[in-house]
């Protein structure tokens, strides 16, 4: 087949190209960040990675941690923590494995806060260090992949900023050895085969071919769609299959040059179905022989959701439907065993064989707010939630403040109050993903970049809130902003609490928010879990109240300097001084922040990352290690921070903090020449849940404040 849509045009990138590294270098706060830690991610998994071997599976998320799981049982091994900031700083929308399973990349919104540049991070998987830094990058990071021998990294950029190829020396720094800038929008997807080709993929509409030195030979227009998204080589390298945004087919181009004058990205082929429509097949992907092509994104048929996949040779006849229960996908891996890893946007993931059966489904206790469809409720006071459990459900979540009190129900009808999307006299149009919006046939223009996603009226119809993907507005009748509060997360759904005092939102994180209408200030987040059971009330300085008696469900990251992992400090650490069931109660009833309610109660909170300094600084452990009497060593790993002889929980505390201690970890302390063994209950960098691994009466008052915790060999 003739390619008359393609333009053959080498061009060597440059053969030195110029370092983007900036004349500056920042370092990120130090101030403590909240965080909800569920032992998952708790937002949008954006991008995942894994090994050659299909042992270690890696996920990056806007919850800003990176984790890294068992491929084979899908159980949690260690999690990553970059350097985090305000608003968006530390969003991670891309991840990499390199082959050998040695090294992880990530990026995404990293490095802008102190650097204004964009930053990759190059973490250790085994020990869980941050070993590398690429800084000075002009743009979020959207797509990262390794080479197929670990030699380099290539990452695609947000913005028009094109593609960077950087090289790992011997010493294992990474120096930028090619870029192509010549993008004229965002590039979401990119690809090595096994020569260390590259092909990318770009909104601009193009897809771009480079050669093993990086120099493009081809750059040629999508066929089905103007926004190409997903894009793979075959496993030979021979074909090149491109999934779109805005197209209901998936297409193959040649990734080789043939006979006939066929030249590089010569149109193939495409594949769909009657049954798909636009934008669903936005995720495509080889199997690992070559044989068959995976697709989906949003694919559903009776209320079914499933990734389609065709024969190659078929040319898009007998596909077969591989039953997902996610809506909405993010990736699609196949695996060396004809199995599928599907990777949902809710955030979950799961494992299906080959027979179509789950191996393992891994889903985050968060609801899923983008579909409440303005199923959103409060009382007069703001102070009852409602909100409908998901789309296919006849069940309601509901939380009152005053109570404390979590219930799933059936609609009681209640008197309780939605979202006010329509009035006398108040007319809004042309808002839905976009940064303006029409009030009464007048466009009024909120901050660039913005997309709206929700909106209502208030009930005396002279204010307006809206939701966007980074903020909450106040607009009044006239279109004049009153005020704005960036919240860094896509706020799903708004409404006013009758009395118009309170403002309320869902946020993709899956908490509920309450913003005091005369100033835009947070009151109060509202976290439950979808077990049905648990809740967590917290306020932007970390003072909270649970019926979680373990209180594992918030923490503290706080960053060291920008070429080092984070510190997680799980908030049971400091659970006197920050568990406030009174304050928050002060807050609901007053209307007031928490800041302003302790300083009427003229109280202070510990300074948390002074309080972390102190503690590292406590934990001086022996140098050397033990030798046991069955030959095994026993090294020193941790402290003991408290005991609780009530709930019987001893936690320890250690500076290393890339350190995930394991339920079938060997932990004791001695007491005089005795071991008294501990058992893992919750584990979590810095400071980890134990028990007596046997309670027998009187051994847990022999375990003693300060003492040493050991580690024993499995040798």
């Amino acid at each position: 087949m003739l390619a008359c849509r393609t333009l053959e045009i080498p061009i060597n990138i440059t053969a030195k190209p110029p370092e983007e590294f900036p004349k500056t270098e920042g370092e990120p706060s130090k101030k403590a960040i909240l965080q909800i830690e569920t032992g998952m991610h708790n937002s949008e998994i954006a991008k995942v990675a894994i090994d050659e071997n299909s042992n270690f599976l890696v996920t990056g998320a806007k919850d800003k941690t990176v984790r890294i799981w068992n491929l084979q049982n899908g159980e949690l091994i260690n999690i990553l923590r970059p350097p985090v900031g305000k608003n968006r700083e530390g969003e991670i929308y891309a991840v990499a494995l390199s082959p050998d399973g040695r090294y992880i990349a990530c990026g995404g919104w990293t490095g802008d806060e102190w650097d204004h540049t964009f930053s990759i991070y190059i973490f250790e998987r085994e020990s869980a260090k941050m070993v590398g830094l690429i800084a000075g990058i002009p743009a979020a990071v959207n797509h990262l992949t390794f080479s197929s021998n670990g030699e380099y990294l290539a990452a695609s950029l947000a913005q028009g900023s094109g593609m960077r190829v950087y090289q790992m020396d011997q010493k294992g720094s990474y120096s930028l050895v090619a870029m192509d800038k010549d993008y004229a929008s965002d590039s979401y997807w990119l690809d090595f085969d096994k020569t260390n080709r590259i092909v990318t993929t770009s909104y601009d509409g193009f897809i771009r071919l480079y050669d093993s030195s990086f120099r493009l030979v081809q750059k040629s227009p999508g066929k089905s769609g103007k926004k190409p998204n997903a894009v793979h080589f075959s496993p030979n390298g021979e074909q090149i299959a491109v999934a779109y945004n805005d197209a209901d087919k998936i297409d193959l181009f040649s990734g080789e040059k043939g006979l006939f004058f066929k030249s590089y990205l010569a149109y193939e082929s495409s594949y769909g179905g009657k049954d798909i429509k636009k934008g669903m097949l936005r995720l495509v992907n080889f199997s690992q022989d070559g044989k068959f092509l995976f697709a989906g994104g949003s694919l559903v048929a009776k209320d079914k959701s499933f990734v389609r996949r065709w024969k190659v040779s078929d040319g898009g006849e007998n596909a077969q439907d591989y039953p997902s229960k996610m809506p909405r996908l993010n990736d699609i891996i196949p695996l060396p065993s004809q199995g599928l890893l599907t990777i949902g946007s809710s955030p979950a993931f799961e494992l299906i064989t080959s027979e179509k059966k789950t191996v393992f489904f891994r889903q985050s206790p968060v609801y899923e707010f983008s579909t409440l469809d303005n199923q959103f409720y409060t009382d007069r006071d703001g102070k009852v939630v409602r909100v409908k459990k998901s789309p296919e459900s006849e069940k309601y979540v509901e939380f009152s403040l005053p109570n404390r009190r979590y219930k799933i129900i059936q609609n009681d009808n209640r008197r309780l109050h939605r979202p006010l999307t329509a009035a006398f006299g108040v007319v809004i149009k042309d808002w839905q993903g976009k940064s303006s919006f029409s009030l009464n046939n007048k466009t009024i223009t909120l901050s660039p970049g913005e997309a709206i996603q929700s909106y209502t009226i208030s009930p005396n119809e002279k204010l307006i809130l809206l939701g966007t993907e980074n903020s909450l507005y106040l607009v009044d009748i006239t279109g004049k902003i009153v005020w704005k509060t960036i919240i860094a997360k896509t706020v799903w759904s708004v409404l006013f609490s009758q009395n118009m005092k309170k403002a309320l939102v869902t946020l993709s994180d899956g908490t509920v928010r309450w913003y005091r209408v005369s100033d835009g200030k947070e009151l109060v987040a509202l976290f439950l879990h979808t077990d049905g059971e648990h809740w967590l009330l917290y306020t932007p300085q970390g003072l909270y109240d649970t019926n979680d008696k373990n209180g594992e469900m918030l923490g503290w990251t706080i960053n060291q300097a920008r070429k080092n992992a984070a510190l997680y400090l799980p908030g049971y650490a400091l659970k006197s001084s920050f568990r406030r069931p009174e304050i928050i109660q002060k807050l609901i009833l007053s209307n007031k922040t928490d800041t302003e309610i302790l300083q009427s109660l003229e109280s202070t909170q510990p300074d948390v990352p002074e309080f972390m300094s102190a503690l590292y600084e406590s934990i001086v452990l022996p140098e050397e290690n033990k030798t046991l009497d069955s030959g095994k060593t026993a090294v020193p790993v941790a402290k003991v921070f408290s005991t609780n002889p009530v709930d019987r929980e001893i936690i320890i505390a250690y500076k290393k903090s890339d350190k995930l201690f394991k339920p079938f970890d060997r932990l004791f302390v001695y007491d005089e020449k005795e071991r008294i063994y501990l058992k893992v209950k919750y584990a979590m960098h810095s400071m980890t849940k134990c028990a007596l691994e046997l309670d027998e009466a009187n051994v847990f008052n022999k375990v003693k404040l300060n003492s040493t915790v050991y580690l024993e060999s499995s040798l």
